[in-house]
C-alpha cells in the first residue's frame, strides 16, 4: 500500500489522466440512458421485416401452454401444421420443445398480457393466438426483440461502469454497436432462438464480476455472477465454457466470494432441475443430451476454425471484424493500464475455447440455416466487455489516429451487413437459394456469392427488401 505522500496511480487516454486510486466518478444513473437505447433497439428490432423462427418456433406455444394449462407439454396443440416439425421431442407420451424450455421464460409475459387482454374483453387469449396464423410475430419475435435489445443495453452498463471519462458516449456506443453490429440485429432478435436469452444472462454474469471486483456489495455481486452464468449455460449449453473462465478467474482472484457465487448458482440450478424432473422425469432437458455432443463431426476441426474465422458467409472476419478488433485492441489497452487484467484474461481464454467447440460442433460450425455466424452470436457479450477500453480510446482521440479511423470503419461496414439481416428478407434465402447450405456448406467459401451481400445485391436489382426469392418462407 502506497504511503502519505506517495503518487497515486494513473492511466493515460490521448493526454487525459484517469485517477486509478479511487473508483469512477460522474453522473451515478445511466437509467435513463440507457433504457432509452433499450426502447431505441427494440423499436428497431420489432420494425425490421426478417423473421427466421425456425429452432425456435416452440417456444411461444409452450409459454401459452405455461400460462393457460400450468404445463410445458404441447399436446394441445398437435393437431397444427407446425407440430410435426423437428423442434418438437416425445417424452414419457407428451410432445416437448426439443430446444430448452428456459429461453421461453421471455415469452411468458406476452402470453401472460394475451391472458389479461383477453378477460378485458380484447382478443382470445395465448391458446387462440398459437391457433391464429399471426402468432409467430407476437409470441416469437417480441421476445426475441425483447431479450436481445436488454443485453445490449446492459453491455452499455457495463461499458458505463468500466471507465470514468466520456461514460455517456462510452456507455451508448457500446450499446449501440451490439445493439446494430453484431449477429444481435441480424440472428438473435429475429426469433425466439437461444442467443439472445443467453446473451443476457451472461451479461448480467459480467455485470456481476465487474461488481465483485470493484463494487462495495461484493457477495451480491458473486451471486448474481453465478445465478447469471448458470442460467446461461441452462439456456445454451456451450455457454458453460463461458461460465467456467469466471469461475475459474474467481477462484483465484476472489476466493472469498466464491461461496456466494456458489449460491446464487445452485438456487437456479435448484430451480431448473425441478422442472426438468416434474416435466420430463429427468434432471436435464432433451436438448442436453451427452449423445448430442458426442455425435461425428461433420469437419476436422482446423476446417472448422478456418470456416468460423474467415469463411466469406460464416466468417468473423466478414460479419463480426470491428466486433473482434476492438475487443483485440481493449484487451491490448488494458493490459497496459492495468485494468481488470485478470478478468478480461479469463473471459478472453474462454472465447478461445467456445471457438474450439463451435469448430468441431457435431451440428456443424456453419450455424445451418441462419445468417452468418450464429454461434459467434454468443460471444458478443465478451466481445463488447473486452472492447470497452478501445471505445474509450476511440471516443477521446476521435479520428486523428489510423487505428480509430480504421476501427470505425470496420465498425460501419459491420451495421451494413447486419441491417442486411434484419432488414432484406433476401438475405436469409441466401440458405437455400441456389442450394442448401446445410448440403453444400463449401458454399459458405464462395466469394462471388457471399451471405453478407445477398441483401444489397437483391434491392440494388430493382427488388423489394420485404420481397424475397424462396417462396415468402421464413427460414
Amino acid at each position: 500500500m502506497a504511503g502519505p505522500g506517495a503518487p497515486l496511480r494513473v492511466h493515460t487516454v490521448s493526454g487525459q489522466r484517469r485517477d486509478r486510486s479511487s473508483p469512477p466518478t460522474g453522473p451515478r444513473s445511466p437509467a435513463l440512458l440507457l433504457t432509452a437505447a433499450f426502447a431505441l433497439l427494440l423499436s428497431i428490432y420489432l420494425v425490421s421485416p426478417v423473421a427466421i423462427y425456425g429452432d425456435g418456433r416452440a417456444g411461444g406455444p409452450t409459454a401459452a401452454s405455461l400460462v393457460v394449462e400450468g404445463d410445458l407439454d404441447l399436446d394441445e396443440f398437435s393437431d397444427l401444421a407446425w407440430f410435426d416439425g423437428y423442434q418438437i421431442t416425445s417424452v414419457g407420451g407428451h410432445a416437448y420443445d426439443f430446444y430448452p424450455w428456459t429461453r421461453t421464460i421471455f415469452a411468458v409475459p406476452v402470453a401472460a398480457g394475451l391472458e389479461v387482454a383477453a378477460a378485458l374483453g380484447v382478443g382470445n387469449g395465448a391458446a387462440a393466438a398459437v391457433r391464429s396464423d399471426t402468432w409467430e410475430p407476437v409470441l416469437l419475435l417480441v421476445p426475441g426483440a425483447l431479450a436481445t435489445a436488454a443485453a445490449a443495453a446492459l453491455a452499455g452498463l457495463l461499458a458505463w461502469r468500466g471507465v470514468t471519462l466520456r461514460r455517456r458516449c462510452t456507455a451508448l456506443v457500446v450499446a449501440a454497436f451490439a445493439g446494430l453490429g453484431t449477429g444481435y440485429w441480424s440472428t438473435a432478435s429475429r426469433g425466439l432462438w437461444q442467443h439472445g436469452p443467453a446473451c443476457l444472462w451472461l451479461t448480467l454474469a459480467l455485470l456481476g464480476a465487474w461488481g465483485v471486483e470493484h463494487g462495495r456489495r461484493r457477495a451480491w455481486s458473486a451471486a448474481l455472477l453465478g445465478a447469471a452464468a448458470t442460467a446461461a449455460a441452462f439456456t445454451r449449453p456451450p455457454f458453460v465454457f463461458l461460465g467456467l473462465g469466471l469461475a475459474t478467474w474467481l477462484v483465484t482472484a476472489h476466493r472469498r466470494r466464491f461461496l456466494a457465487a456458489t449460491g446464487g448458482a445452485a438456487v437456479v440450478t435448484a430451480a431448473v432441475l425441478a422442472v426438468n424432473l416434474a416435466t420430463y422425469g429427468t434432471l436435464m432437458m432433451p436438448y442436453y443430451d451427452p449423445a448430442r455432443a458426442s455425435g461425428p463431426r461433420a469437419d476436422s476441426l482446423l476446417y472448422g476454425i478456418a470456416g468460423t474465422l474467415v469463411s466469406p458467409s460464416r466468417g468473423a472476419l466478414f460479419f463480426l471484424p470491428a466486433a473482434f478488433a476492438a475487443a483485440a485492441w481493449g484487451l491490448v489497452l488494458a493490459w497496459r493500464g492495468r485494468r481488470e487484467v485478470g478478468l478480461r484474461v479469463a473471459v478472453a481464454l474462454s472465447s478461445v475455447v467456445f471457438l474450439l467447440f463451435v469448430a468441431v460442433n457435431p451440428e456443424g460450425w456453419w450455424g445451418g440455416h441462419s445468417y452468418g455466424p450464429r454461434f459467434l452470436v454468443d460471444l458478443v457479450p465478451v466481445l463488447a466487455f473486452l472492447s470497452v477500453p478501445a471505445v474509450e480510446a476511440v471516443l477521446a482521440s476521435g479520428l486523428r489516429r489510423p487505428a480509430s479511423a480504421a476501427l470505425c470503419l470496420l465498425a460501419a461496414w459491420s451495421i451494413f451487413v447486419h441491417a442486411q439481416g434484419g432488414l432484406i428478407r433476401q438475405s436469409s434465402c441466401w440458405n437455400t437459394v441456389p442450394d442448401d447450405i446445410d448440403q453444400n456448406r463449401a458454399r459458405a467459401w464462395d466469394l462471388r456469392q457471399p451471405q453478407y451481400l445477398a441483401g444489397a445485391r437483391w434491392v440494388l436489382a430493382g427488388n423489394s427488401p420485404l420481397r424475397d426469392a424462396c417462396g415468402g418462407a421464413q427460414i
